[in-house]
């Protein structure tokens, strides 16, 4: 029979989802992590897994001491009790929170107190599997936790817990590159900090669990624990479980063929109603959707049908499956038609811009049209590189994407200038 370990990203108990509309708010209290964390145990069990591990930042700040110690007891009792071993590393946010619960709480193992790596063993059957963690002795640390240290592998499966900065050499959140998790001994990573998932596999092994529920629509995409299997000496699956009670997607609605703008509410619901499938499908589908809606396509009723649409701000838009929807956002990434030669040869911002955006539209070997697309992904790739930004979907910055990007974001800055002059004539 294989191990079957469930590993748990961050989970941040304590802080409450942003951007909930107040009737959802007053209607719904398990949207939050503790209800991710209900969720998780439930599952765990229901699945009958081994292990359980926490990858750190179990609680959002010291201050979330007692408010978390109920909800934790109360699941970490559950799952023992039901024979699932339960284990974890401290993140930056919970140096001094977490020891004080495994003293409360001797059902739960914390890994490498004070930063000092620690390994414990896990045997079933014939197979058996290694933990080896490292815990947060402070809030910040400057250096890496890999260095200095030799890892000695165990029985099995070697699989390494850490609450990590990945390949940010300035972090204060324990630094640590790619290389150096490639160049241990150990079959696998499961790190912590990073909300936004990494693709986990059987063929790549080392990454971030990511938030165990969004925290904001800015987490958007599946959130769920991962589940992997061992068996036969190897590890043979890693799945992950979308159970996250609150789901954050982001939804593109393209108005280029209305004529009223009344129309893109009915378009709406419709593009609602073929996203509603998917989100059945979520392995607990969730309470609650909270949408980011961005309107794209050559249109000039963009400002009514962001007019008509912001009537449903504030209302519960649900589906057949999800009780709870509701537009947390309305984005313009919509284009007017520009008569782009005329602006191009004015002496202004305006045709400085136009220019650009005539540029786009070269041959793919024009080298004005390579240039400006060089330019822009330095600027796009350099602000990726923003540790505020790391939970955000990381993109591959294209000629195509970047094209476009350029395309969008250039015509509403230049219909936005034009408006300018046009209220500046006499």
């Amino acid at each position: 029979m294989p191990i079957r370990l469930l590993a748990v990203g961050d989970m941040h108990l304590g802080r409450r989802p942003s951007r909930i509309p107040a009737w959802l708010a007053r209607q719904n209290d398990s949207l939050d992590p503790f209800g991710a964390w209900e969720r998780c145990v439930e599952q765990a069990i229901a699945q009958r897994v081994d292990v359980m591990v926490l990858a750190g930042d179990l609680v959002d700040q010291e201050d979330n001491f007692f408010e978390a110690y109920g909800p934790l007891e109360h699941g970490i009792s559950r799952l023992t009790q039901s024979g699932i071993q339960v284990l974890g590393v401290s993140g930056n946010h919970d140096v001094k929170v977490l020891p004080r619960l495994a003293e409360h709480l001797n059902q739960f193992q914390l890994l490498g107190s004070g930063g000092q790596w620690q390994s414990h063993i896990l045997s079933k059957d014939n197979e058996s599997l290694t933990i080896h963690g490292w815990s947060f002795p402070k809030p910040m640390v400057a250096d890496s936790p890999l260095a200095g240290h030799v890892f000695e592998r165990g029985p099995g499966v070697n699989i390494g817990l850490l609450h990590c900065d990945l390949d940010q050499t300035e972090s204060t959140h324990a630094p640590v590159s790619s290389q150096a998790l490639r160049d241990t001994p150990l079959d696998a990573w499961l790190l912590g900090h990073i909300h936004k998932p990494s693709a986990l596999s059987t063929s790549q092994t080392r990454g971030y669990l990511g938030s165990l529920s969004g925290l904001h629509v800015g987490e958007s995409g599946p959130r769920g624990p991962w589940l992997i299997e061992i068996h036969h000496g190897q590890i043979a699956s890693f799945e992950q479980w979308t159970i996250a009670p609150l789901h954050w997607s982001e939804v593109d609605l393209n108005i280029e063929k209305i004529d009223d703008p009344q129309q893109a509410q009915g378009q709406l619901m419709a593009t609602l109603s073929q996203l509603d499938q998917s989100w059945a499908r979520h392995d607990l589908p969730p309470n609650a959707v909270g949408i980011r809606l961005r309107l794209t396509g050559a249109s000039q009723l963009s400002s009514a049908v962001i007019n008509s649409l912001e009537a449903g701000l504030g209302e519960n838009l649900s589906t057949h499956s999800i009780p709870s929807v509701f537009i947390e956002s309305i984005i313009d990434n919509t284009t007017v038609d520009i008569d782009l030669e005329y602006w191009a040869a004015q002496p202004n911002h305006a045709g400085e811009l136009a220019r650009s955006l005539l540029a786009l539209e070269q041959p793919n070997d024009h080298p004005e049209l390579a240039q400006l697309i060089a330019a822009a992904r330095e600027k796009l790739m350099l602000a990726e590189t923003d540790a505020r930004w790391h939970s955000i979907k990381e993109i591959e910055w294209s000629d195509a994407l970047v094209c476009d990007y350029l395309h969008r974001s250039g015509h509403r800055l230049l219909r936005e200038l034009i408006a300018q002059l046009e209220e500046q004539q006499p």
